[in-house]
């Protein structure tokens, strides 16, 4: 608007050179009229300046002339009239944070978010939220709110929204299980308050909470009490374990003696097969030479693939003949 000013008065200047056309000086006379097209030309360069203009990047401009908005021009070089006034809005990720550190957030001092649960505790909230502008929005924006929406909009919606999140549950259960359940209804509530007013929300922290001490206590004592149920848990299952070990082992060693005493016989259950004890209720000692035969072999075959071995002698007797003993060399990378 200054250069259209500037450039006015130097138009008037030029009107005023090209009306007088001369000028006497005692004995002299001055032909003013021919420097009268200098001011024209200084005015068409002023507008011509004035009327170039550029959008930073992450910005927006709102074109206002006369009072009235224009759609919005993106980041760029733009052609406007030289009148019209640019009003730069941010569509980058904006932040708000409240907070009771000092030094941080958009509030000196303690800024954080007084809160009271549904059993009527109370405590203070630090939040942040992140959102941005949405470019298409930005005049409907500029004329609804201008250029400090934090204050009008964001800020109040955020304090709202956290508030009412809190008082919707008990403060015990609103800093422990229900925390997520808190920042779920915080970010819808904050979510349905600038979404329809030209603002897309990105996501809400609720950075720390800080109780009364009574309040803390409880939780804490909450706290140790569940860690002491967990840990009874894992002894219980251990013990559970345990048994169940001792009752297989019980069981192998009953099924052994009850092989030992009736004898046994192959079967196969999940593609292995084992020797089960025979099922009867009155038999004698049978060793049958079959059981003892497969007893043997199933334990040589142990031996083979064992690492601790590389040379297993077997003691055998042939038919009719002495005793022998067999040799067998184990390969190394069995």
């Amino acid at each position: 608007m200054f250069l259209v000013i500037l450039a006015i008065i130097l138009v008037v200047v030029g009107l005023i050179l090209f009306g007088v056309g001369k000028v006497k000086d005692g004995n002299q006379v001055y032909k003013v009229r021919r420097y009268s097209a200098i001011p024209f030309v200084l005015a068409f360069i002023l507008l011509l300046m004035g009327s170039v203009r550029t959008v930073d990047p992450g910005q927006v401009a709102i074109p206002v002339s006369f009072g009235q908005t224009s759609a919005p021009l993106g980041s760029g070089m733009h052609v406007v009239a030289p009148w019209t006034a640019l009003n730069g809005l941010s569509i980058r990720t904006d932040e708000y944070t409240m907070t009771s550190a000092n030094g941080e957030g958009q509030v000196n001092g303690n800024d954080s978010v007084e809160v009271k649960g549904a059993d009527g505790a109370t405590g203070h909230v630090d939040a942040t939220v992140l959102y941005h502008l949405n470019e298409a929005d930005a005049s409907r924006v500029y004329n609804e709110l201008g250029v400090s929406y934090q204050d009008k909009l964001v800020r109040p919606t955020i304090r709202t929204c956290i508030r009412d999140a809190y008082a919707a549950v008990p403060m015990i259960q609103a800093v422990t299980d229900k925390r997520g359940d808190i920042e779920s209804s915080t970010f819808s509530c904050i979510e349905k308050g600038v979404n329809h007013r030209g603002f897309t929300l990105e996501s809400v922290q609720l950075r720390k909470v800080s109780l009364e001490q009574q309040v803390q206590k409880a939780i804490d004592d909450k706290v140790a009490a569940q860690q002491a149920a967990q840990q009874k848990t894992f002894e219980l299952q251990a013990a559970t374990q345990d048994a169940e070990k001792k009752r297989i082992e019980s069981l192998a060693t009953a099924d052994g003696q009850q092989i030992i005493k009736c004898g046994g016989h192959p079967e196969t259950v999940d593609g292995v097969t084992k020797i089960v004890p025979n099922v009867t209720e009155k038999c004698e000692n049978k060793l049958t030479p079959e059981f003892l035969e497969w007893f043997y072999i199933d334990m040589l075959k142990s031996m083979v693939g064992s690492p601790n071995h590389d040379t297993i002698i077997i003691p055998s007797k042939p038919d009719g003949g002495q005793d022998q003993n067999l040799q067998i060399q184990v390969p190394a990378n069995k």
